[in-house]
Parts: structure tokens; C-alpha cells; sequence
């Protein structure tokens, strides 16, 4: 489970950048600590304090790995993870803990974890299981999604194709891609992707013009209008 011993891959540490990563910690000091390393490799980091706190955030955005305490208030890292794999067998998770305790070790390798790492966390062990987590991403059945024939979204690269030719994708369409790949078949509601795409929120004529732009590059048909409510992505099996 602990692979710190292998050389580190800068390439995989490149594509990073456009992830989405939710680190879990109670201590503030190593939370921020950890963030800022991450931040060096990754745009978009967020940070949850106990398992509550992140599962809330887990159930709203679209997250692609998860680094969490073991030993935390509410809901300790354990509970959390064990939670998480009830509904998502693939995302790469971690574990830190200030113990090198065999029984947390062995308790935990059920729950499929990239590594179990014991603080202090350094430079060079973080950066490796970023790599490994990536590593992990890579080898999952989630890293291309297949919304139509023609259109497959990269999670890793961000980018979405029609067959060979890519369409980009501005920030907040790729937030609002992936809310809907997330809920699909679902109702999306206003607020939700007003969380999702903004912290201060976004107006009722802002959402419709970012529905709008999006319609145009992913095809009308696929997004419908649930009057007052939010939006769905609608979509067949293939």
C-alpha cells in the first residue's frame, strides 16, 4: 500500500493541474500546508476539517481524489472512506495518520487505498502518492466518459471530444460538465450549480446564459429545462 520507494513521475505530476482534490484534515496548520504543496501541481484544491464536512462536499461537486486524516472529530477518516466506497469503488483515496498502528492498517486495506501514509508528510512523499493517485485515476473506467457515439469527456485532461476534434471547454463549463456527467438522468437544480460554479452564487439569467453557451458546444437536445427548478442531462445508454 505504501509506495514510496518508486521514482517519481514529473508527467503525471503535470496532469494534475485541471483535477479536483478534497483534502481532509482537522488541523488547520497541516491542512493549509498540505493545500499549498498541492497547489503547486493543482488549480483546484478543496479542503473539508472531518468526514462530514467532506462527504457534504463530495455529494455537491465533482471530486477526482481524496487525501484524508485518519484520527478526526464527527467522522474520522476511516468512517469517511468506508462511506465514500459504498457508492464509488474507484476514486483514489489516501489515508495520513500520525500512527504507525498495524491495526488501522489492516483495518483499512478493505477500502482499496492508494497509500496509508504516517505524518510527518514530506515534500517528496506527498508528490509520490500524487503520482500514484494519478497513476490510479488513469487505470480506473472513469477517466473517459461516453456521453454520446460521438462525444467522450477526458476527466484527466479536462477536454471534450466530438470523435477527433476537441471542444474546449471554458472553467465553468467544465464545472457544470461534470455536475451533470455526476447526475446523470437527475435534476441538477439552480442552486446546485450556482454552488458548484460560484462561492458568492450566480444569478438566475447567469445560469441560463452559461446553459446557453454550453448548449451550443455539447448539442441542445441533451440538456432539458426543468421549468424553475434546474436543468438534466439526458442521456441513453450506448
Amino acid at each position: 500500500m505504501n509506495n514510496l520507494n518508486k521514482p517519481l513521475d514529473t508527467s503525471n505530476l503535470k496532469l494534475l493541474k485541471n483535477l479536483y482534490i478534497l483534502v481532509v484534515d482537522d488541523d488547520n496548520e497541516l491542512l493549509e500546508n498540505i493545500k499549498s504543496t498541492i497547489s503547486i501541481f493543482c488549480n483546484n484544491v478543496y479542503t473539508a476539517t472531518n468526514g462530514k464536512e467532506a462527504l457534504e462536499i463530495l455529494n455537491k461537486c465533482s471530486i477526482d481524489m481524496v487525501l484524508t486524516d485518519y484520527v478526526m472529530p464527527i467522522m474520522n477518516g476511516y468512517e469517511f472512506c468506508q462511506t465514500v466506497r459504498q457508492t464509488n469503488k474507484t476514486i483514489p483515496l489516501a489515508i495520513i495518520s500520525n500512527f504507525s498502528d498495524n491495526e488501522k492498517l489492516l483495518k483499512s486495506i478493505p477500502l482499496n487505498l492508494t497509500q496509508y501514509l504516517i505524518k510527518p508528510i514530506n515534500y517528496t512523499s506527498l508528490t509520490i502518492l500524487l503520482s500514484t493517485m494519478v497513476e490510479k485515476l488513469q487505470e480506473s473506467d472513469l477517466v473517459y466518459e461516453q456521453i454520446t457515439q460521438e462525444l467522450q469527456y477526458d476527466r484527466i485532461s479536462k477536454l471534450l471530444k466530438n470523435k477527433k476534434k476537441i471542444i474546449s471547454l471554458t472553467k465553468n463549463e467544465t464545472l457544470l460538465i461534470e455536475l451533470f456527467l455526476k447526475n446523470k438522468n437527475a435534476l441538477v437544480s439552480n442552486s446546485l450549480i450556482s454552488y458548484n460554479i460560484n462561492e458568492k452564487g450566480l444569478t438566475t439569467q447567469a445560469i441560463k446564459n452559461l446553459i446557453h453557451r454550453f448548449r451550443q458546444k455539447i448539442g441542445k437536445e441533451l440538456i432539458v429545462n426543468i421549468k424553475d427548478m434546474g436543468y438534466m442531462l439526458v442521456l441513453n445508454d450506448l
